[in-house]
Formats: C-alpha cells, structure tokens, sequence
C-alpha cells in the first residue's frame, strides 16, 4: 500500500505593484494632490477676492503668502493623497497597507543617530548659507507665517501633514516599487530625490539644491534601515526646526 503523495503548501508570493503600474498610479496621485491643492487655493483666493474689496491682481498677490490657504491646501491633499495610496495597496491586495509602506520598527539607537544626522545638516545648511549671504526662502516663510490665520493649523500642516504625505509617497509609495524593479536601490534614490525637489519649485535655487540633497540622505536612510519610519522621523525633525527657525525671525525682524 502506497501513501498518498503530499505538497507542500503553496503561499501566494507577496509582490508589490511592478514598474510601470506603480508609475502609472503614483502620476495620479500627484495629478490628484496637486489639482487639489489648487481647489483649495482658487476657493481661498475666490473668497478674499469677494468679501476683501481688493481688486483681482491684488488678492492674487496676497494668495502666494496666504498661510491658512497654505496650510489648507496641505492638510486636505495629504489626506486625499493618503487615501489613494491605501486604496491602491489595498487593490493590489496581496500585502498589508503597513508592509508595503515600510512600517517596520527601528531601535532608539537608530532614532539617536537620526537625530544628530539631523542636527549636523542643519548646522551644516546655516554654516553654507551664512557664507554664501543666503537667507533661504527666510522671508517668503516669514510672510506665510504671519498670514497663517490659525497658528497651529500651520504648525499641524508643516510638522505632520506636509511629511507624513511626502515620505509615504516618495519613500513609501513610489520607492518600493521602483526598488523592486529593475532600477535597484541606488537609481531609486537619486529618481524619487529629483521628483521630490522639483515638487518643491517654488523655493530659490539654494533651497532646491538643499532639498535635492535631504532627498538623497532620506532615500539613503530609508533603504538602509528599510523602514519609513526612518525618513519619517527626519522630514519631521527638519520641518519642526524650520518653522521654528521661521518663527524666531518673525519674532526677531518685528
């Protein structure tokens, strides 16, 4: 009498969305993000034209500084954005939201370490900048900060909103599928960080350049440590720190 002949059983392979998918889905984030942030500007400038008494040039000029536009133009993207994303994990359905963004613990020693690679950039950053005589993007921060209208709405879209949008696309999203294909880590990092500095056009050259350059260490850092949290816990540490620095000079130029 023979056994009856067994297999072992056969696990779906978890695999996230492939190259040109995840291409193709991350171009209709972005498209959905910034076509939202625009909405939320035009009703924003829509109204101050019509309730200001200023003319329309006027009110479009002040809509550039308009920080409770600013800081509603973040957060309702970043949320519509993060919705997406959870939704096109979810269709792909073959690995958890957490998983496939990177949601993977990492020890205080890493987070230590983090945190003084933050403080030496940012030393490094006002160092070049001090030598250079460039005060960055100090004044245009200035001007929304003072136009916030809700201080802590400013402060919520810039230290959380802004990041937690920012990192699960580009070191999230986007990252872990273009790693996975044939682009490997190295390209990766160097696409994702020029994608995320041109997102970011509306600052000086000297800041683009600085945001090239954070893109490139949060790419490293996220492949490194192979967790979000990492570039996470970064892009949060440096915003807290600008919109410090920005409310300090506020405070300081009257």
């Amino acid at each position: 009498m023979t056994m009856p002949e067994t297999f072992p059983s056969l696990v779906p392979q978890k695999r996230v969305w492939g190259f040109w998918p995840t291409i193709g889905l991350s171009v209709a984030i972005l498209v959905i993000h910034t076509a939202t942030q625009a909405l939320v500007s035009l009703i924003a400038f829509v109204t101050k034209w019509y309730t200001s008494g200023l003319d329309f040039q006027e009110s479009l000029d002040m809509l550039a500084t308009d920080g409770l536009a600013f800081s509603l133009a973040i957060i309702t993207a970043a949320l519509l954005g993060l919705l997406l994303m959870v939704i096109f994990i979810k269709i792909r359905g073959n690995i958890p939201v957490g998983d496939y963004l990177g949601f993977k613990s990492i020890s205080w020693r890493t987070i230590l370490l983090l945190t003084l690679l933050v403080s030496t950039i940012l030393a490094t950053i006002l160092i070049i900048g001090n030598c250079l005589g460039d005060n960055g993007d100090a004044d245009f921060s200035a001007e929304i900060y003072r136009n916030s209208g809700f201080l802590p709405l400013l402060w919520l879209a810039t230290i959380f909103f802004a990041p937690i949008f920012e990192e699960l696309f580009f070191r999230g999203f986007l990252f872990v599928g273009l790693r996975a294909s044939r682009l490997g880590p190295t390209a990766t990092v160097v696409l994702t960080s020029l994608l995320w500095a041109a997102l970011h056009i509306q600052y000086s050259l000297f800041g683009i350049i600085q945001i090239l350059a954070m893109g490139l260490v949060l790419g490293t850092v996220r492949h490194k440590t192979d967790s979000i949290w990492s570039p996470l816990l970064i892009h949060i540490l440096w915003n807290s720190a600008a919109i410090l620095s920005t409310a300090l000079y506020v405070s300081s130029s009257g």
